[in-house]
């Protein structure tokens, strides 16, 4: 039967075009957005690789900025300052793309013949404590790097996997810009823009004199048990006191992490919902041609019934045939979706347009069943005495 439906609705494609051309646009819909949520799906199964629940960040916003000797007194009494509360159990100043935020800075990293973007983090040997980071391979940033001949440098997982494959790359030099650095550790790979962003290669380095200007606005604290709004408070007075013409602002990185996931699953939602209206057209559409055809058909079926055919078998013929008029369509649509794995657009791993294919495949014969079945089980429950007599 299922060979016989196929040869049926071939030779009536010319009739079915528009029908089949309406499934082929909604599988294409379809199939990027469930290709998209795939994605992010797997993304957020990963874990996050930071420890973030109690760290908070302090922002300076100072009206003049220190320089010199002043700069560097700032610096120092600031440090006392957060040593003075039990509660603070490390801090590290940091540049400004600390995790969870929208800044950025990245360079071009060269190996051997190998290129590749890293992010570029400038932190205190603290910083990796604040975050609960720890090292897989070699060694953190020590205190005595920043007097280093060369610049020294910690990467993670992601970049290592870049640049150095199955190689070691504690002890190697890489090239950045004129300067070759030297890979003193590797840290865990970690998603510092979002739950729903996959790792991105990254490399750490020691502020240096150079750095500490543009360093001395962002700071990191982590606080014992998450702190609470009394020691929030005695920190931003004692902060804020420290210069008269500096704003003191704190933040927490869980408030950061939801504010920057809203930046993922929001428009993500809204194109849902778009392509839920659109799916709902199209089901409207089928559900209405299946109907218009069957009352077309009142004879045929009757004849179908007199000789003998149930009322299941009808029902089956035109859910059957409604599922090979979808065939069809999305036959073509995945000549067109394979083409995405196969030119490694957006360079996404090939197993996330696989998802994206079988759940549009699966999710538009469901929607083409549920349409074709009703009007199928109204063909079933036509007379053929009365649809003969109307002949």
């Amino acid at each position: 039967m299922i060979k016989h439906l196929f040869k049926l609705m071939w030779h009536k494609r010319s009739k079915h075009f528009l029908l089949m051309s309406e499934i082929f646009i909604a599988f294409l819909v379809l199939f990027a957005v469930f290709s998209l949520l795939f994605y992010y799906y797997r993304n957020y199964r990963v874990p996050v690789g930071l420890e973030y629940e109690n760290v908070w960040v302090v922002n300076f916003y100072y009206g003049v900025q220190p320089t010199g000797d002043t700069l560097t007194q700032q610096n120092e009494l600031i440090k006392q300052t957060l040593r003075s509360f039990p509660e603070v159990e490390h801090f590290s100043f940091t540049s400004g793309n600390i995790p969870f935020s929208m800044n950025h800075s990245n360079t071009d990293v060269f190996y051997n013949n190998r290129r590749t973007t890293s992010n570029v983090y400038t932190v205190e040997p603290s910083y990796f404590d604040v975050l609960g980071m720890r090292a897989t391979e070699g060694r953190l940033l020590e205190p005595s790097d920043r007097n280093a001949a060369q610049t020294s440098l910690v990467i993670n997982e992601a970049l290592k996997k870049e640049l150095f494959e199955n190689e070691s790359p504690s002890g190697k030099n890489v090239a950045i810009g004129d300067e070759q650095q030297r890979i003193v550790g590797v840290v865990n790979s970690f998603k510092d823009k979002g739950n729903f962003q996959p790792a991105a290669p990254g490399m750490f380095r020691i502020i240096s004199d150079v750095d500490l200007p543009y360093t001395m606005s962002t700071l990191l604290i982590r606080v014992r048990d998450g702190g609470n709004a009394s020691l929030e408070e005695n920190l931003w007075k004692k902060l804020s006191s420290l210069s008269a013409d500096t704003t003191v602002e704190i933040e927490r990185l869980t408030d950061k992490r939801v504010s920057v996931n809203k930046l993922t699953w929001v428009p993500m939602l809204i194109l849902s919902i778009v392509c839920g209206f659109l799916i709902f057209n199209v089901a409207l559409g089928l559900f209405g041609v299946l109907w218009y055809n069957i009352n077309l058909r009142k004879e045929e079926i009757g004849l179908r019934r007199a000789l003998g055919a149930s009322g299941r078998q009808v029902t089956r013929q035109f859910v059957g045939e409604a599922l090979v008029i979808a065939t069809f369509g999305m036959a073509l649509g995945t000549l067109l979706a394979i083409q995405f794995p196969l030119l490694n657009v957006f360079n996404v791993e090939a197993v996330v347009y696989a998802g994206g294919l079988l759940l549009a495949t699966l999710f538009l014969f469901v929607v083409v069943w549920i349409c074709a079945f009703y009007p199928g089980l109204q063909a079933a429950l036509v007379d053929p005495a009365v649809a003969l007599h109307d002949d």
